[in-house]
């Protein structure tokens, strides 16, 4: 175990042992086992982790009590007088007040305990997904060009049959309790995703082409991430290891056949531009956002027309020009990205360069504000403008993969450019 205090970022983490949330600033205790978080108290009550199946738990050690003392012979008492039948009754009244007001606490006690983790049905079809997805992650890590397909769509096969079990059960369950109704919105996601991950890798084509394969990591990405947010909500579920690193492996099995020659495509429409953005000035006033996972600043004049809003797998911040929409900034948060910053950004670029009038200027390894980081800038057409764009991605220190965005038109990029550069400096996260 570690001894840690309780940051604003884990505040609110529910602890596997007496299911009360965690605090800011309180002492807790961490599992190195499983990492979870516990009461100092719940900790030692339980004598290790509370969480099921994690083998970081101790045994109590018995203590050896001396023999109780031989009994005494009974004290003569005086025999009182009979009390009168009022004061009985009343006092059966104070003592059932009092059983009544003891039993309301330990039911609400018992109401904050969520049930739906108990589930014996429910953990066992978790834990055969689970099993599924570890052979998958095994035969995954030992891919090579010359292994052959067959085993990985059997093991998709199924992962994808049980996965399929797994959400027909959870569509007959129904909770009052609010916190097992998150848990069963999350759980209903994870399992949709994950399913169609499964199905991917079960319909496997024997000739793999780049992006099928690079559309399999992504669809792995998108179970992850959604097993991740399962797990955070209720951690006492048993884990289902999705990982988009295994998944990986897929692109070193790819062929690039050639396509049949086309005909040239027509030349593009000529571009309608849209009148000149004004030119942002030296002293261009910035206020400041701040969110939950990250402070930015951004021109006074702009209006947020998203805040961290929740997309499924991320979390969205737009910000615009009232008076010209194609002058944006957006910032996306995926909670508990996967490790490797080429690994998050590749699948974003290679969705984007079937786009019309896409041109990469740069895609280059970086820092900002002491983060390792991806610097893409790109030149793509949208709704028939020619916008330019700079999306820089990097990793947290709490494992959260942050996209960083600005753009505008081509024909003003160069007036925006020193007011984007402050948008990215201020990039803070707590």
């Amino acid at each position: 175990m570690t001894a840690v205090v309780v940051s604003g970022r884990e505040a609110g983490k529910v602890c596997p042992f007496c299911r009360f949330a965690l605090k800011a600033g309180e002492a807790a205790e961490r599992c190195d086992h499983c990492q979870s978080l516990h009461h100092q108290d719940c900790w030692h009550d339980n004598h290790g982790c509370a969480v099921v199946g994690c083998t970081n738990q101790q045994t109590p050690t018995r203590t050896n009590f001396p023999p109780p003392p031989p009994p005494q012979p009974p004290t003569p008492v005086r025999q009182k007088r009979r009390k009168t039948p009022w004061i009985i009754a009343a006092a059966a009244i104070v003592l059932v007040a009092a059983g009544a007001a003891a039993g309301a606490v330990i039911l609400s006690q018992r109401h904050t305990h969520t049930q739906l983790a108990n589930q014996p049905e429910l953990r066992t079809r978790l834990i055969a997904i689970s099993a599924d997805q570890q052979t998958l992650n095994t035969l995954l890590q030992g891919l090579t060009p010359a292994t052959p397909l067959t085993p990985l769509r059997q093991a998709g096969n199924a992962l994808s049959r049980d996965v399929a079990q797994a959400q027909q059960y959870a569509e007959t369950l129904t909770t009052t309790d609010p916190q097992d109704q998150t848990t069963l919105t999350n759980l209903t996601n994870a399992l949709r995703a994950e399913h169609a991950y499964a199905q991917a890798i079960a319909t496997l084509p024997t000739a793999l082409t780049k992006p099928e394969a690079e559309s399999i990591v992504n669809t792995a990405r998108q179970a992850q991430t959604t097993l991740a947010i399962l797990h955070q909500t209720n951690p006492t579920l048993p884990r289902i290891p999705a990982n988009t690193q295994t998944t990986t492996s897929l692109l070193g099995h790819t062929t690039n056949p050639q396509p049949p020659p086309a005909s040239p495509p027509p030349p593009p429409p000529p571009p309608v531009l849209p009148p000149p953005s004004p030119s942002p000035s030296v002293a261009t006033a910035f206020s400041t956002f701040t969110g939950s996972y990250f402070t930015v600043a951004y021109p006074s004049d702009w209006h947020v027309d998203t805040a961290e809003v929740n997309k499924g797998s991320y979390y969205d911040t737009t910000i615009t020009d009232p008076a010209d929409q194609a002058l944006l900034l957006r910032v996306d948060v995926s909670p508990n990205a996967p490790p490797g910053l080429d690994a998050n950004a590749r699948p974003v670029v290679a969705d984007l360069k079937p786009q019309p009038g896409y041109r990469q200027l740069q895609y280059t390894h970086s820092t900002l504000n002491g983060y390792d980081t991806v610097y893409w800038e790109f030149l793509v057409r949208e709704h028939n403008v020619l916008l330019h764009k700079i999306d820089i991605f990097f990793i947290d220190q709490y494992g959260d993969g942050l996209a960083v965005l600005a753009q505008a038109p081509e024909t003003v990029w160069s007036a925006w450019k020193p007011v984007f550069d402050q948008f990215f400096q201020s990039m803070s996260t707590p």
